[in-house]
């Protein structure tokens, strides 16, 4: 069973590192301050500015006025929690606005866009063979979606890691942060390690989401 806090094990002392915050629920609020709070806690010790994030394409970072747009527009209206870089648009913004935090993206456009389409009808599919109303068709592209999706998934993570080495190595960066889901979490640090570059890990603990609440996530991706 995995440690909550940091792990420095595959830090390098001498190349770029990038600070690896693991979302473990997108969902769950508790889960999402906490990430926030130790991502906070980092940009006040300077030890990055630069921030990598996923669900978003280069600099195309969703911009809220307030908070309370954020939490009106998107767990309000999408049934969802707000994510870490959202709540650093909101909680930062007079970080971002005299460049001491710079927000990217890191996601392959077309790709996340393909991603989305296979897994929103996966959870739409999954939703009615949980109440035993899919038809025997409906369940064959069920069992092909999920394999899509999670090849695609893996694709995505090696995007993931290859879009922030690249940035890093162009713009000079020997430090950087970094959020996403878990279920990336392996294959993301294969791919920095094979590209030099190392890291460390902060683990906010396991939430174990509910399916319904899922499959709401799911079809509002």
């Amino acid at each position: 069973m995995e440690q909550i806090g940091w792990d420095y094990r595959n830090a390098r002392i001498n190349g770029r590192n990038v600070f690896i915050f693991r979302d473990t629920s997108h969902l769950n609020e508790g889960v999402q301050d906490s990430l926030y709070r130790e991502i906070r806690g980092k940009l006040q010790q300077r030890m990055f500015r630069t921030f990598f994030a996923e669900g978003a394409v280069g600099d195309k970072i969703p911009e809220y006025h307030s908070e309370a747009q954020l939490r009106k527009e998107v767990v309000g209206s999408k049934k969802r929690g707000a994510c870490v870089a959202e709540l650093l648009v909101c909680r930062c913004a007079s970080e971002i606005k005299s460049g001491s935090l710079e927000l990217y993206g890191i996601e392959k456009d077309e790709l996340f866009k393909k991603h989305v389409v296979a897994t929103k009808r996966a959870f739409d599919l999954a939703s009615k063979r949980l109440a035993r109303s899919i038809s025997f068709l409906e369940s064959m592209e069920l069992d092909y979606l999920v394999g899509l999706s999670n090849r695609l998934s893996r694709r995505r993570s090696f995007w993931m890691a290859e879009i922030v080495a690249r940035k890093m190595e162009e713009d000079g960066v020997d430090c950087a942060g970094m959020v996403f889901g878990d279920g990336h979490y392996q294959d993301v640090v294969a791919h920095l390690k094979r590209r030099n570059v190392g890291y460390v890990s902060f683990y906010p603990g396991c939430v174990e989401d509910g399916v319904e609440e899922c499959l709401d996530y799911g079809l509002n991706l």
